[in-house]
């Protein structure tokens, strides 16, 4: 009788493990679908309800002006794992490290950012049409962490080639992310280090944003910004200028 529940355990263990060995294969071939033929990563663990990403780097297409449009040494993710059982992934906290990220201002004035998420330019770069619309169903995350970063932003509006302004330690929290439509109003604080010609301001930015529309209700403060950075610092595209439409 012993022997026989003892089969019985070890043949239910098997069959768990060999489940679980689908679900992060599963998992894994999500993951490398979401970060598109432009994107790239060097290792995948899979937790019980998390996923950490090591290395990550998702190129830019053709027309964008910096090389990459993100990387990172270390992305977190904690999901909810009952909506993996809905089309809409739900991640509770993303904590992002040691990041880029790069920013456009297109000439019409709207901003721009992760560019490969778009299922068009997904298509555009080889995905298959199936595997672009599956990367692209709903994404709801409520809670982003992004520390140590490097922020880039082109703006095309003022100049060609565009105006360049570089934002390093950057540490940010994000709360309210609707992927990927990007249509409701996003909590976003950051503070970060300008570097001027003679010496290195600060700028702590804060309040809501709607990135789809570009809509945005902000605030900035800035600390011994060198002057000769204050011409782009005053557009409102980056929310310098106070509130209204970024």
């Amino acid at each position: 009788m012993a022997l026989l529940a003892g089969v019985i355990v070890a043949v239910v263990v098997l069959a768990s493990l060999g489940g679980w060995r689908l679900v992060v294969a599963e998992m894994k071939q999500r993951v490398l679908e979401m970060l598109g033929p432009l994107g790239m990563v060097e290792q995948i663990d899979i937790g019980f309800s998390n996923v950490t990403l090591t290395h990550v780097r998702m190129r830019a297409p053709r027309d964008w002006p910096a090389g990459d449009t993100f990387r990172a040494e270390r992305v977190a993710l904690e999901f909810d794992l009952r909506s993996l059982l809905a089309k809409q992934v739900h991640f509770r906290n993303v904590t992002v490290d040691s990041y880029y990220l790069s920013v456009v201002r297109s000439v019409d004035g709207r901003m721009h950012l992760l560019p490969n998420l778009n299922q068009a330019t997904r298509e555009a770069e080889g995905q298959a049409p199936a595997a672009a619309k599956r990367a692209n169903d709903k994404k709801f995350i409520d809670h982003v962490t992004l520390t140590r970063g490097t922020i880039e932003f082109f703006d095309q509006s003022v100049q060609k080639p565009a105006y360049r302004l570089l934002i390093t330690d950057v540490g940010a929290t994000v709360d309210h992310l609707n992927l990927p439509e990007l249509t409701d109003a996003t909590t976003l604080n950051m503070t970060g280090s300008i570097k001027g010609p003679s010496h290195t301001g600060t700028v702590s930015f804060g309040g809501w944003i709607k990135i789809a529309s570009s809509d945005s209700q902000t605030h900035t403060t800035l600390r011994n910004v060198d002057i000769s950075k204050l011409p782009l610092l005053n557009l409102e595209w980056v929310g310098l200028a106070g509130q209204g439409r970024a």
